[in-house]
């Protein structure tokens, strides 16, 4: 009975063991990056006192790694993977950070979506090679997103952001609603829908057709001499074709 219990006592440890490593982050293998399955990201109440820098939201395509959380207060920061779903949920333990703007949040894996609700970050992410992305940010956004041979771009800007777009996109579905600022011109897209609420403003590129909505004060300008441009203002706001 004595030799059973040992046995026994043994087993614990290792379950436990093997339990814990369940719950850290997986590797991921980065050569075949065109094949490997995409992820939509959820960065939700992640946020500082007075609408301060959080930090720094990066695509890292050495990583290694599904994501990786460094810098002040990461510890407060909790990570969840539905590997069914291809979702990585990123929150907060706490209901306001102190990160003092040192915030570290990488992503080693290509992503198709990424949705942030609160918090105001520096955004630095690489889009590639697939059929639909969509960003939404009800935040406060500055930063780049590059894209590659995607099909269809959508970005929703709710909150006061600043925004580079650049390379490529068949078609690109653009909203703003308050006062961020898009500078994408550089991103070479054939058909472009942007809708402009509130005083912001943005700049483009189309080079078959454009549809452009200014609903406020804000501004669109547009470049790439598209054959087809529909254009409507309400209020006191412009849309022009730039030199």
């Amino acid at each position: 009975m004595k030799k059973y219990k040992k046995i026994i006592l043994m087993i614990i440890p290792i379950t436990v063991m093997l339990t814990a490593c369940s719950t850290s982050n997986s590797k991921v293998d980065t050569r075949d990056r065109v094949n490997m399955e995409s992820y939509s990201i959820i960065i939700n109440k992640v946020k500082n006192k007075k609408s301060n820098l959080v930090g720094d939201i990066v695509f890292d395509k050495d990583l290694g790694e599904l994501y990786e959380v460094t810098g002040t207060n990461a510890k407060s920061i909790s990570v969840s993977v539905d590997e069914g779903k291809k979702v990585i949920t990123i929150k907060s333990d706490k209901r306001n950070l102190d990160t003092g703007g040192n915030l570290v949040i990488k992503f080693g894996v290509p992503i198709d979506s990424i949705y942030i609700d609160q918090g105001n970050f520096n955004l630095d992410i690489f889009v590639d090679s697939i059929e639909k992305f969509r960003g939404v940010f009800e935040s406060g956004i500055s930063g780049e997103i590059r894209s590659e041979n995607v099909k269809e771009f959508n970005l929703d800007l709710l909150g006061a952001g600043n925004i580079t777009l650049s390379g490529n996109a068949e078609s690109a579905n653009i909203l703003i609603q308050g006062s961020s600022i898009l500078q994408g011109k550089e991103m070479k897209v054939k058909d472009m829908k942007f809708k402009l609420e509130g005083t912001g403003s943005g700049s483009v590129y189309a080079s078959n057709s454009l549809d452009a909505s200014v609903d406020g004060i804000g501004g669109i300008s547009y470049s790439g001499n598209p054959e087809k441009v529909n254009k409507k203002v309400n209020g006191i706001g412009f849309i022009r074709e730039l030199n």
